[in-house]
């Protein structure tokens, strides 16, 4: 399979439709607690979570952005107003926690859901699941105040992440997949896409002429399509929430793989010399960059950011040094690539970090195709200037000093030169040879035998003939295909597949 230009665009076509035609799940409301009511937090309560408990010395008012369990057991206390909830949000209710903690939830006094059991001993805590939704009774919420208590606690979690309680709020009830990513199909039509660009590179990188930069590629779009799947996994996954620790370190390190083959792949193809210098710098670069910021976003932000920034320097570089018209193209996409990242630093690792990278990957698809149609076409041009050469080298020689074919027959052994043979035609088993003078022998074996046997300057025409070029006259295009006349007044046909070939010979 050769790489073009119409296999890029159909497969960038493609992805387009799917992506205007994916249905995407319309927002859905939801009501959050934490910033509309108060927060108190405990670390000893009854586990009745009685409410004289909140006011003992181990209780204060807590602001909820520092409100963490990791490694502890807390309680929550929130009072909100009922009246205060949004009339989008319709009965029947549920309350959703979206945390990385076991949990139980109370309304006034009474349990309403349990996501595993926590408790203050780690070996006690039954581990519960990430994002979970609780049926709330209607008759349970009042018109006025309302309270709202939830035991977590979160022992066996592998990272101490900054912000462990994600939400806590009220919506209609439903699945908390349906809250967390709303647009899942898109994610979905983009991992598609990503894994389809991949399987495409590497077949591709099969073909000895392009199989490290197909390779490359290949890689880019399978790391990518890992990345989207470990964004999209929480959507799509009811996972426990420890998990949440090695997905996070997943979508990481997937980045950081993703920005370090978009960096070797522009470093190869752009450095003339020592490339790995500009790659080793770049990756030392990012895991400094990664090491020195502690949220997980930002590593993710600079996992991609950094070997992209470098990558832009090269092409920049390059552009520079060659004034190349095409390099503006990749300094442009990489540039736009960059100002978009800072532009959307505050939701990049929404799904719109990956239309971006399967963007920037099929603008390298489609550069790709047109650098290797170009060397294809450079090759091409190469092969028929050699061609020539060949053939006029063999008819240099024939005239000098002409080949000769023996002929076996019944008793006698023929030596026939070359230079008399005006074309040979296939005749079973056999080939007649057509000599000058309307002379005709005959040869034991068949025209593609004798093929290997006769000089360059013998050319097939048509699967049942050959011809000395020359003896060629002219060339005759008819409906398609075509007619040699020779200089002695034949006439051998020439099969409309073989015709461009022989016009490019006898050019």
């Amino acid at each position: 399979m050769d790489l073009n230009l119409n296999h890029v665009a159909g497969m960038l076509g493609l992805l387009v439709v799917l992506i205007f035609t994916a249905e995407t799940t319309h927002a859905n409301t939801m009501y959050s607690l934490i910033q509309s009511g108060n927060t108190y937090q405990c670390t000893d309560v009854l586990e009745s979570g009685d409410e004289a408990s909140f006011h003992a010395e181990n209780c204060r008012v807590r602001n909820f952005t520092a409100f963490d369990p990791q490694g502890k057991s807390l309680w929550l206390r929130i009072d909100f107003d009922g009246e205060a909830i949004p009339k989008a949000i319709e009965a029947p209710f549920a309350v959703y926690v979206f945390a990385k903690a076991s949990s139980q939830v109370y309304l006034n006094g009474e349990l309403i859901g349990s996501n595993g059991h926590p408790s203050a001993l780690a070996e006690n805590e039954v581990i519960g699941k990430m994002d979970v939704g609780f049926y709330l009774p209607t008759r349970l919420l009042k018109p006025g105040k309302n309270q709202l208590l939830i035991h977590f606690s979160s022992h066996h979690g592998y990272l101490d992440l900054h912000r462990s309680i994600h939400f806590v709020g009220l919506a209609t009830y439903g699945k908390p997949s349906d809250f967390i990513q709303q647009n899942s199909q898109l994610a979905l039509v983009l991992l598609g896409a990503l894994l389809l660009g991949g399987l495409y590179f590497s077949i591709l990188s099969f073909n000895p002429l392009q199989r490290r930069t197909s390779a490359l590629l290949a890689l880019m779009a399978f790391i990518a399509a890992a990345q989207l799947f470990a964004e999209a996994s929480r959507g799509i996954l009811s996972y426990a929430y420890p998990t949440h620790d090695l997905r996070l370190v997943a979508i990481t390190s997937f980045a950081f793989t993703f920005g370090s083959l978009i960096l070797g792949f522009i470093a190869h193809k752009f450095v003339r010399s020592n490339p790995w210098h500009w790659f080793y710098g770049g990756v030392i670069s990012t895991i400094i960059a990664i090491s020195l910021v502690p949220g997980f976003d930002g590593k993710t932000t600079l996992a991609i950011f950094v070997p992209s920034l470098v990558a832009t320097i090269i092409v920049g570089i390059r552009a520079i040094q060659t004034k190349e018209f095409r390099l503006l193209g990749y300094f442009s996409v990489f540039l736009a690539f960059l100002i978009t990242v800072l532009l959307t630093l505050g939701y990049f690792h929404e799904l719109i970090l990956y239309v971006i990278i399967t963007l920037l990957l099929c603008y390298l698809f489609i550069q790709q195709a047109r650098d290797y149609t170009k060397e294809q076409e450079q090759r091409r041009a190469e092969e028929k200037q050699v061609a020539k050469l060949e053939f006029k080298l063999a008819q240099a020689n024939q005239q000098q000093s002409p080949e000769f074919i023996t002929l076996h027959s019944a008793n006698t052994v023929d030596k026939v030169s070359t230079d008399d043979i005006n074309y040979c035609q296939a005749s079973g088993d056999y080939a007649e040879l057509f000599l000058g003078d309307n002379r005709q022998k005959l040869f034991s074996g068949t025209l593609k035998k004798l093929e290997g046997e006769l000089p360059n300057t013998f050319l097939r025409v048509h699967r049942s003939y050959l011809v000395n070029l020359d003896k060629v006259a002219s060339l005759r295009s008819e409906g398609g295909s075509g007619c040699l006349i020779l200089l002695d007044g034949s006439r051998v046909p020439v099969s409309r597949r073989l015709l461009p070939e022989v016009r490019t010979a006898m050019a």
